[in-house]
């Protein structure tokens, strides 16, 4: 990679023609058609702010991570929680534990390479560990012309037309095709679109082609990799981790997906930090919960409104807060995650609107607060700031807590228990 025509922020990290660091490569930078079609996917998905200004162009960096191609230059987003705990905490939130996702084959470039390349890299060797441990295979149905019997002879086809070098027959092959090695292959040829590192690139797409020859070529979809998970039973577990990771891949790249890539064929990758903080936090809490009490994630209530007239038909708004503590079918706690600075800065005004619409909707008892969970750089718990809401000086209706996730510390520490690092004092 040339670093001359590369810019690399981290997140939240704003840029412009007058930057000193980057503002000699954003100087005088013009966009072109393709340029403009990227950026109205990036603003569409609040990925990354472009602004095009008389001296250049102007970028604002949000919770995504990883790189993009614009305007002939690689622009490289990187967390500010460094490359080595991006993995693990990827490899926590997707419960990927049997994954070596850190093996020093994978983390060889660790800091140079891109976030793509390591999620490429630790795809290409888990695609190696399926092949020796052998990839599943099933029998396929097939209707077809052979030059020799197999099977059963379709008599009603033999007797339809006149005789011919090959014969009709409806026979089961024990093949490897299969929709999980389908979602593989999409995967793997994604995979190779999006890494920066030609060599890998090369060789994504040449295990496609060398492993999977006979196996049906197929777009990588959200559907295709839903249908894949709902095939993973007890002789294909050990695709689990495979299959996950080509769901991330799809996820980084689908922001992406219909654009051109700018003006050269640089490729494009984005992760967004704030779900993956959203699903880290909730397999955690859910790992060490106590017996008796369930943690439940992205639950949907559909009840909260209701329309007393609604001449247009339509639906009904739903919330969906990220994190939602039950003890014995009753809900303790209910809270939210913003992967968002605030050791330093308050809680804008829409996240308290959406806390303050949460704690109404489930009835908190006691006015037990609603919890906004955020990371932080402090290791030690601290004092958490609380917030009131109750118009007029009346008795506080819905109580707001800001509690700090110390992500670092988390990763760092496997055996630190989540649930009474965050959760536990405030049921006590």
């Amino acid at each position: 990679m040339n670093t001359a025509t590369s810019i690399r922020l981290t997140e939240w990290e704003r840029a412009g023609p007058r930057s000193p660091d980057h503002g000699r490569i954003l100087r005088g930078l013009r966009l072109d058609a393709a340029d403009e079609a990227t950026i109205s996917q990036l603003e569409s998905g609040r990925a990354l702010g472009v602004r095009a200004l008389i001296s250049g162009i102007e970028l604002q960096a949000t919770s995504f991570v990883g790189s993009v191609a614009l305007a002939g230059r690689r622009i490289e987003i990187v967390p500010k929680i460094g490359l080595p705990h991006l993995m693990r905490m990827v490899a926590r939130a997707l419960g990927l534990s049997d994954l070596q996702i850190l093996d020093p084959h994978v983390a060889h470039k660790l800091g140079v390479a891109g976030f793509a390349d390591l999620i490429g890299k630790a795809l290409l060797l888990e695609v190696h560990r399926l092949a020796r441990r052998g990839l599943v295979s099933n029998y396929v149905l097939r209707h077809e012309d052979v030059p020799s019997i197999r099977g059963r002879v379709d008599l009603r086809a033999l007797a339809c037309r006149p005789p011919r070098t090959t014969v009709r027959c409806l026979y089961e092959d024990f093949t490897a095709e299969h929709a999980l090695h389908e979602a593989l292959v999409a995967g793997l040829r994604a995979g190779a679109h999006v890494v920066a590192d030609r060599q890998l690139s090369f060789g994504l797409a040449r295990e496609a082609d060398r492993l999977f020859p006979d196996v049906r070529r197929v777009p990588l979809t959200s559907h295709g990799l839903a249908d894949a998970q709902t095939l993973l039973d007890r002789r294909s577990s050990h695709y689990k981790a495979a299959i996950r990771l080509v769901e991330l891949i799809h996820n980084g790249h689908q922001v992406l997906e219909d654009g051109t890539g700018g003006t050269q064929a640089l490729p494009g990758f984005l992760l967004d930090m704030n779900r993956l903080f959203e699903r880290f936090l909730e397999r955690e809490l859910q790992r060490s919960a106590p017996p008796g009490f369930r943690v439940q994630g992205q639950e949907s209530r559909p009840d909260a409104y209701r329309w007393l007239a609604n001449p247009r038909g339509w639906r009904s708004p739903q919330i969906r807060p990220d994190i939602v503590v039950r003890s014995d079918s009753k809900v303790s706690l209910v809270g939210d995650a913003k992967y968002k600075e605030h050791d330093a800065r308050a809680p804008s005004t829409g996240d308290l609107y959406q806390l303050t619409t949460y704690a109404l909707a489930y009835r908190l008892a006691g006015r037990r607060p609603v919890l906004l969970f955020h990371p932080t750089v402090e290791r030690e718990p601290t004092r958490r700031p609380t917030l009131a809401f109750g118009p007029h000086g009346d008795v506080p209706r819905v109580v707001v807590r800001l509690v700090g996730v110390p992500v670092a510390r988390m990763l760092e520490e496997p055996k630190l228990n989540a649930w009474k690092l965050l959760v536990e004092p405030e049921l006590n």
